[in-house]
């Protein structure tokens, strides 16, 4: 059931919400062993009646219960749905989503490539015959996109959004020439001027309530714990100045492929687009970042606004993957906590402002600091964590239960 503490909708439209299932970078294996952290819990071998051993079968299990009623219209992966570009996990986890997406509600799945998705070691005419073979059609199950091979990207519109389905991997299996260096493409994700311009001319006209755009590869540079600096997109900084525009509405962009969760505005104006870094569903995450967060599963809801120029607002759920129990809301250090925003600036002095009348008798429940200022809710955990800092230095404790944002009482 979901926890009291998490946020709500109020005043919205909740027909007009636009929820959104993601789950990345799953790579999955014919065969996985338990010690082996090349691999995944999802295998094609396992067996599906061991539930609390299968994060997708738990997870139909989680959608469900009728304590949490879960809903999406669309369920997205953001690619590496295997590990080893084998065809059986390939067709066994394309499969699983129209089930996932079938649970929920959703209509339809969306996916791109990711770099284990695709043969990329050696050039290969062949390199991407499985995922074009895929039954129902990929990269969009309902709908056929061939555009999606030829120019790198395809388009989901929707009655008040679009998605942009972006081929970050699209140049593996090649060599490039940067800076008098040779580097292989297997490495890193890639976005050509070419590309970017035929984005654009699709772009131009009526701007929906909202706009996503969906890869593999980061757009920008995601190198904490140990991550690595080399395998953005390149180009990533040019894709996300055309979506920074404002020429064609405010957007989101999903991305996996890095396994650690989190959110940010990329760098830029105030029109900057959100990034939301999806963790890993099901890959074995390596020691280092292991130690840092878990396995994930998220929903998205995202509020159209009512403007000429569309914002980016919304909140997510998160759940973690707990091999030998299933999933339960996420926690701690689990990556992004069991629910949060996105979308929101924050004006530290206003929000001292806001708390300080609520902590006239010592304390204030979060809840109600949230309620009297809604756009709070769209505040992302890393700004929470900047409002929390910035309260300390006021006297004022922001408390937490589980990473979400309790009360805060006055310390003087």
């Amino acid at each position: 059931m979901q926890r009291d503490v998490d946020v709500e909708f109020s005043g919205d439209a909740l027909s007009d919400v636009l929820r959104i299932a993601v789950l990345s970078d799953l790579h999955a294996v014919e065969v996985s062993a338990v010690d082996d952290l090349a691999g995944s819990f999802v295998s094609t071998s396992a067996s599906e009646k061991l539930v609390e051993q299968h994060p997708i079968m738990a997870l139909l299990e989680l959608i469900g219960n009728p304590d949490d009623r879960l809903t999406a219209d669309v369920v997205l992966c953001p690619g590496d749905m295997t590990q080893y570009s084998e065809p059986t996990p390939l067709k066994y986890v394309w499969q699983k989503l129209q089930e996932v997406a079938a649970k929920l509600g959703a209509k339809p799945v969306v996916a791109t490539v990711g770099n284990h998705d695709v043969v990329s070691r050696g050039f290969k005419l062949e390199k991407f015959d499985a995922l074009k073979g895929l039954v129902p059609n990929f990269p969009i199950s309902d709908r056929d996109s061939p555009g999606f091979w030829a120019d790198y990207f395809t388009i989901l519109d929707g009655d008040n959004y679009r998605i942009v389905v972006l081929n970050s991997s699209a140049y593996h299996g090649l060599e490039s020439d940067d800076d008098g260096e040779r580097k292989k493409e297997y490495e890193r994700g890639r976005i050509e001027p070419a590309t970017l311009s035929a984005l654009a001319a699709k772009l131009a006209g009526p701007i929906p309530l909202i706009n996503i755009l969906m890869c593999h590869h980061h757009p920008l540079k995601h190198s904490e714990h140990e991550l690595g600096e080399y395998d953005e997109i390149v180009g990533g900084q040019r894709l996300l100045e055309l979506l920074g525009t404002g020429k064609f509405g405010r957007w989101l962009v999903i991305h996996g492929h890095k396994h650690h969760p989190k959110i940010q505005t990329a760098a830029g104006g105030s029109l900057a687009p959100v990034v939301f870094s999806a963790g890993s569903f099901s890959k074995k995450l390596y020691p280092t970042l292991a130690s840092h967060c878990r396995n994930q599963f998220y929903i998205l809801e995202i509020v159209p606004a009512d403007s000429d120029l569309p914002s980016v607002k919304g909140t997510f759920r998160a759940w973690t993957w707990h091999h030998g129990t299933g999933w339960a809301p996420s926690v701690g250090n689990d990556g992004l906590p069991s629910s949060g925003g996105f979308g929101t600036n924050i004006d530290l002095g206003n929000v001292l402002s806001l708390v300080a009348a609520h902590t006239t008798k010592g304390s204030a429940e979060w809840k109600a600091i949230v309620a009297a200022t809604p756009s709070l809710r769209f505040v992302s955990p890393g700004d929470i964590h900047l409002i929390r800092d910035y309260l300390k230095t006021r006297a004022m404790k922001l408390e937490f239960d589980d990473g979400i944002p309790v009360r805060v009482v006055k310390t003087k």
